[in-house]
């Protein structure tokens, strides 16, 4: 199968995430984008930037697409710790999480400190997640 997007990824979470993103799509080169939303290139790379972002230690999301063709990431650890991502072609991502009883959403724009914070609380990291929710 040949690689996705522009660049190769090196860090373990971008091995992780390069192995699902491949997997997940792979069918869809296959039959065109048929049964499958068609995910563009803008989008495979812009997502592969924000994972390469990411600390490489962490473990890898969930990865899908979406009827508007955005790549959809989640880190799930239960009911109450949820966080999802939606990138999009044009360089917007948007965000929702569910830790314990705070919600957040909005949009994620550099530097991503907020939202790193975010991911590593729902996985078990705990870091003191700031208290202004969008």
């Amino acid at each position: 199968m040949k690689e996705l997007g522009i660049f190769m990824l090196q860090g373990k979470l971008e091995k992780e995430f390069q192995s699902s993103l491949d997997a997940f799509l792979e069918p869809a080169t296959a039959i065109e984008c048929e049964n499958i939303p068609c995910v563009s290139e803008d989008t495979i790379n812009i997502a592969k930037k924000f994972i390469q972002s990411l600390p490489q230690d962490i473990e890898a999301p969930d990865v899908s697409t979406q009827l508007d063709g955005a790549i959809a990431l989640e880190w799930y650890e239960n009911a109450d710790k949820i966080i999802s991502f939606s990138i999009y072609p044009d360089g917007k991502i948007y965000y929702v999480a569910i830790i314990d009883e705070d919600r957040y959403k909005g949009e994620a724009t550099l530097p991503y400190d907020f939202v790193f914070d975010l991911i590593l609380k729902v996985i078990g990291h705990n870091p003191d997640v700031p208290e202004s929710k969008n």
